[in-house]
C-alpha cells in the first residue's frame, strides 16, 4: 500500500537546489524494479538548475523554430541529442513536448509548442520528437493536455471546445504522441468545458485512454492537482509533491477498500496497461466520431 502511494506524487528535497534532485523526482520501488523517475525541463534542452550546471548544458533551438524546418528527420535527430544530453545529467523523463496548436498570436508559449497553427505538421512532428527522445531510453511527457493555448488566466479560465473542433484541430497531435508510444501525458492548469483538466474524466479518460487507447499515465502539470478526488478521474500522478495525493488525504476518500480500488485502476500502478477497458483504440485505426 505504502509503495503504490509514493509512486503517485513527486517529492521535492527541503531546499529547491539540493544536490542530486530535479525539477521532478517520484521514489522508485526496489523491491519491483521500478527506478527513480527524475524529470527535468524542457523540450529545448536540458534545464540547468542544480548549483554549477549553469554553462554546461546545451540550448538547442526552440520547438518552434525547429517546426519552420518542416523536416521530421532534423527533429528526430535534435531529440536524439538533447535525450542524450538528459541522461547524461542524470535524468530519465523529459518535460516534453509541448504540441499544443497556436490559437491566439500572443499566446505565452507558443515559441515552445511544436505544432505551430497546423494540427497536421504538429502530428508528424511530435511523433518524430517522442520516437528521436525515447531511443535513448529516456521517457517524453507530451504536454499540455489539453487546449491550453494562452498564458492569460490559465490558472481559471474555462477553454469550452465542441467535440468535432476538439478532434479535427487540436488533438491531432496528442494523439499521435499516443500512436508514437509516448510514456505520460501532463494534463494543463486551465479547464475544459468548465471542469479542470487534471479532474476531466472526458478528457482524461473518455477522449485520452478509451478513444485514443492511451496506456501510460497521466501526471499534473506543478500545481495543477485540484483536490484529491482527482484520482478518480484519470490523474496518476500529482507533481510536484503530495498536497492532495498524500496518505492522510487520500484515506479521507473512504475505507482502506475504497483507496485500493481507487490506487487499482491507476495505470501508473500496472506498468505499461490500464486497468480501464477501452472502448475505441485510434491506435489501432478505429473511429474517432463516437459521439
Amino acid at each position: 500500500f505504502d509503495e503504490c502511494l509514493g509512486l503517485l506524487a513527486g517529492r521535492q528535497p527541503q531546499t529547491s537546489m539540493k544536490a542530486g534532485y530535479f525539477i521532478g523526482n517520484v521514489p522508485g520501488v526496489q523491491r519491483l524494479g521500478i527506478p527513480w523517475l527524475k524529470m527535468q525541463d524542457g523540450s529545448s534542452g536540458f534545464r540547468p538548475t542544480q548549483p554549477g550546471e549553469a554553462g554546461t548544458t546545451t540550448q538547442f533551438p526552440s520547438l518552434l523554430a525547429l517546426a519552420s524546418t518542416w523536416d521530421p528527420g532534423l527533429v528526430h535527430q535534435v531529440a536524439k541529442a538533447i535525450a542524450r544530453e538528459f541522461r547524461g545529467k542524470g535524468a530519465n523523463v523529459l518535460l516534453g513536448p509541448g504540441v499544443n496548436v497556436h490559437r491566439i498570436a500572443r499566446g505565452g508559449r507558443n515559441f515552445e509548442y511544436i505544432s505551430g497553427e497546423d494540427p497536421y505538421l504538429g502530428s508528424v512532428l511530435t511523433a518524430a520528437y517522442i520516437r528521436g527522445v525515447q531511443s535513448q531510453n529516456v521517457m517524453a511527457v507530451v504536454k499540455h493536455f489539453a487546449f491550453n493555448e494562452q498564458e492569460t488566466n490559465d490558472n481559471y479560465e474555462s477553454s469550452n471546445v465542441a467535440y468535432r473542433t476538439k478532434w479535427e484541430l487540436y488533438y491531432e497531435p496528442f494523439l499521435a504522441a499516443v500512436q508514437a508510444g509516448v510514456g505520460a501525458v501532463m494534463c494543463s492548469y486551465n479547464r475544459v468545458n468548465r471542469t479542470y483538466a487534471c479532474e476531466n474524466d472526458q478528457l482524461l479518460e473518455r477522449d485520452l485512454r478509451w478513444t485514443m487507447g492511451f496506456e501510460g499515465f497521466v501526471m499534473s502539470d506543478w500545481f495543477a492537482t485540484r483536490g484529491t478526488n482527482a484520482i478518480r478521474h484519470g490523474l496518476d500522478m500529482e507533481m510536484p509533491t503530495a498536497m492532495h495525493f498524500s496518505k492522510l488525504e487520500l484515506t479521507r476518500l473512504g475505507n482502506r477498500r475504497a483507496v485500493l480500488q481507487a490506487l487499482d485502476t491507476s495505470s501508473l500502478m500496472l506498468g505499461n496497461g490500464t486497468g480501464r477497458p477501452k472502448k475505441h483504440s485510434l491506435a489501432n485505426g478505429a473511429s474517432k466520431h463516437t459521439d
